[in-house]
């Protein structure tokens, strides 16, 4: 878990590099997608991607795919990355009691704002957990 945000942008700079040899059209923002967390095993299994224009096929090397369309709680920091774990604490801490989380479609986070383009204090970060339906 120590070394999630390093491999995270390693990973990220991994796909832009391949998405601009692609020529493909990129539409911000990006996203990462955490299909497990585990604190006791110290482990993490995510996808980094970008939105693309409907339709657009997926170069060698990259899988095409989507959010499912879902119900969400939302919980949107400004500020710096590093301090994005008081987002994911909060969210959840309060899912059971405020809402139920649906465990088909992992939480995820969308950068609202370009690193590099904006000063980190600025940056904008929501992460989503999906709801279970009622």
């Amino acid at each position: 878990i120590a070394d999630t945000g390093p491999a995270m942008k390693a990973d990220f700079k991994k796909l832009i590099d391949h998405v601009k040899q692609s020529g493909l059209l990129v539409h911000w923002p990006d996203l990462f997608d955490y299909h497990t967390f585990d604190a006791v095993r110290e482990s993490t299994e995510y996808t980094c991607g970008l939105q693309m224009p409907a339709g657009t096929a997926a170069a060698a090397g990259i899988v095409a795919g989507q959010v499912p369309t879902c119900n969400a709680y939302c919980i949107r920091q400004t500020g710096l990355y590093r301090q994005l774990g008081n987002a994911w604490a909060a969210g959840m801490s309060i899912r059971g009691k405020v809402f139920g989380l649906q465990k088909k479609i992992p939480p995820f986070e969308i950068y609202e704002s370009c690193q590099g383009k904006t000063s980190e204090d600025d940056l904008v970060t929501a992460v989503y957990f999906p709801m279970r339906e009622a």
